[in-house]
C-alpha cells in the first residue's frame, strides 16, 4: 500500500455550485485518484483496498501493463465498478484503465481504428440528464508532439460529429485528464 500512496493524487475532479448545469448540490463534488502503477496485477491487493475502502468515484490507472487476456473481472472482483481499458496489443508496457462507481450513468465513446496509437479512454458521464466528457490521456516517453495533433484532431472531429439536437437538449463539458510520462 505504500507503493501506491505515494504515487496517488486524491482530488475533486468537478466541484460545483448549487446552481451548476450538472445538478449537484453544492455539497456533492465528484472524487478521482490518479496512479501510474507500472503493473498493476502485482498491485491488486492495494487496488482493492482503494477500490473498496475509500468513497473514491472515478479510478484512473495509466501504465497498467496488462494484456489483453486478463479479465477485467480480476480488476474489479466486486463488479461494484465500471471498468473501460484501454490496453498496449503489441508492447509490453503502457495502457490505460479507468474505473467508475457504478451509480455513475458512463458511456463509453469508441475512438476508432484511426486513433489506436492513443492510450486513451474517451467517456460520458450522465449526471441528472447532463453529460459531462471525460478524456483519460496517457503520454508515453517520446510521443510528444505527434501525440497532442492526434489528440486535437480527435477532438475537432467529436465536435463536428456532434448531433444539434444533442446540443439542444444536453449540457456537454468537457474533462480532460492528459498524463505526463
Amino acid at each position: 500500500m505504500q507503493h501506491l500512496r505515494s504515487l496517488c493524487l486524491l482530488q475533486p475532479l468537478l466541484v460545483h455550485a448549487s446552481n451548476s448545469p450538472l445538478g449537484m448540490s453544492r455539497a456533492d463534488n465528484l472524487y478521482g485518484l490518479l496512479f501510474n502503477a507500472k503493473s498493476i496485477v502485482n498491485k491488486l491487493s492495494e487496488l482493492h483496498y482503494l477500490l473498496y475502502c475509500t468513497n473514491v468515484d472515478i479510478f484512473v490507472i495509466t501504465e497498467t501493463w496488462l494484456p489483453i487476456d486478463i479479465m477485467s473481472i480480476l480488476l474489479d472482483s466486486k463488479g461494484l465498478l465500471t471498468v473501460l481499458r484501454k490496453d498496449r496489443i503489441f508492447l509490453r508496457g503502457g495502457g490505460v484503465c479507468v474505473l467508475v462507481r457504478k451509480p455513475l450513468c458512463v458511456i463509453s465513446i469508441n475512438l476508432g481504428n484511426e486513433f489506436d496509437d492513443l492510450e486513451m479512454i474517451c467517456f460520458d458521464l450522465n449526471l441528472t440528464g447532463n453529460h459531462t466528457r471525460f478524456f483519460a490521456l496517457y503520454r508515453p516517453p517520446g510521443y510528444d508532439s505527434e501525440l497532442v495533433m492526434l489528440f486535437v484532431m480527435y477532438v475537432s472531429l467529436l465536435n463536428v460529429s456532434l448531433d444539434s439536437k444533442v446540443l439542444n437538449t444536453t449540457i456537454l463539458s468537457y474533462v480532460m485528464l492528459i498524463f505526463p510520462r
